[in-house]
């Protein structure tokens, strides 16, 4: 399935919202619509990835560079993870590296919306 990007501009959050697989063909089209929007400093940002239904090692290293270039004490970026994601995360021993919010709701409680 073709990757869907979806850009939703909120006062306290930027939502990112991603569907189909990220994968190598796809990665690339998500890391420069992403670099952009993050290159504009969205107070927060929400990616998310639950409308995401495959993964695989160069959309989790896209998402391991988004995080590091992104998250910091000033911005906070929440991931809010499908099945397949969270069970990547998982076994890579990584869902301990990014801000995971369970559903949408929590997301926007951690982002102040």
């Amino acid at each position: 399935m073709p990757l869907t990007i979806d850009l939703e501009k909120l006062p306290t959050h930027w939502r990112l919202g991603l569907s189909g697989g990220l994968d190598l063909s796809s990665s690339r089209q998500f890391r420069d619509f992403a670099t952009n929007v993050l290159a504009q400093v969205p107070p927060a940002v929400i990616l998310d990835l639950s409308g995401v239904d495959y993964l695989d090692s160069s959309g989790l290293g896209l998402l391991l560079l988004l995080n590091k270039e992104y998250e910091s004490p000033e911005h906070l970026l929440v991931l809010i993870a499908s099945t397949a994601v969270d069970k990547i995360l998982t076994i890579t021993r990584l869902v301990d590296f990014f801000t995971i919010a369970p559903d949408s709701a929590r997301a926007l409680e951690m982002v102040g919306g």
